[in-house]
């Protein structure tokens, strides 16, 4: 996660924030540096100045979270379907999986009839 010590404050600065809640200084940088390769004349530093983008502004912070499941090469394995099986995989690229599972199973399968 790249956090530092507890007296820098990084836990709490970079904590879960935007659509897919980026965490830990190492995210943010990450997101930082493959939205400056993707937007290059909308440079971001969201591991600096720009990390209340993804509170205040939902084009930013949607875009950040495309730009982090491109970095974790999400499309592919979202390829794979709505299995509950698929969607523990993402949850745990995302989140660690275990945080809200059974309703992301849930409304994972009720969208998936309704789209069908």
């Amino acid at each position: 996660m790249e956090n530092s010590f507890i007296s820098s404050k990084d836990g709490s600065t970079f904590l879960g924030k935007g659509f897919i809640h980026i965490t830990g200084k190492s995210g943010y940088k990450a997101i930082s540096n493959e939205w400056n390769k993707i937007y290059p004349q909308d440079k971001k530093e969201f591991h600096g100045k720009d990390i209340g983008l993804l509170e205040t502004d939902r084009e930013v912070a949607l875009k950040a979270s495309m730009v982090f499941w491109k970095l974790n090469n999400l499309n592919k394995v979202a390829d794979g379907g709505t299995s509950p099986e698929n969607v523990e995989v993402i949850g745990k690229i995302v989140n660690g999986g275990e945080n809200g599972m059974p309703e992301r199973k849930k409304y994972t399968a009720a969208a998936s009839k309704i789209i069908k």
